[in-house]
């Protein structure tokens, strides 16, 4: 599931994750993305950021969601420095959070989530490494 409130930035996501072989479902923030993991019953792997509209933060969308699922690999993106981060939420929280520096490229999203769901490295194409567009911060 990816919560992105950009919607330009959700559908470049998706568009880039769909086309590496991922099946993906976007909403715009915390509350939305708690309603439609009841509504399917969870996801695989959820990717959003430390700052959402709505009142809920990446840190209390983390909390919930871990507490439904304790394995659940979550992908935190910020255009914090990771010291800043580090300092900011909670160091149990981050041990189970990968953190992703914006802006990032969708080589290293790529990869990062082939390691987090560990699947094979034949599932991602070989052009994965491939110049693709940078995702702005948001």
């Amino acid at each position: 599931m990816i919560v992105e409130d950009d919607a330009v930035v959700a559908q470049l996501i998706s568009c880039v994750l769909c086309r590496h072989g991922y099946q993906t479902t976007c909403v715009e923030n915390g509350p939305d993305a708690l309603a439609k993991w009841d509504e399917l019953g969870g996801f695989d792997l959820v990717f959003f950021d430390m700052v959402m509209p709505r009142g809920m933060t990446g840190t209390e969308l983390a909390t919930i969601l871990l507490q439904k699922k304790p394995d659940l690999p979550i992908i935190l993106a910020t255009g914090y420095s990771e010291e800043l981060m580090q300092d900011s939420a909670p160091k149990q929280l981050l041990a189970h959070c990968t953190l992703m520096l914006k802006p990032y490229d969708i080589g290293k999203l790529l990869r990062r989530l082939r390691q987090l769901l560990e699947v094979s490295p034949q599932a991602i194409s070989s052009d994965d490494h491939a110049a693709e567009p940078l995702i702005p911060p948001s």
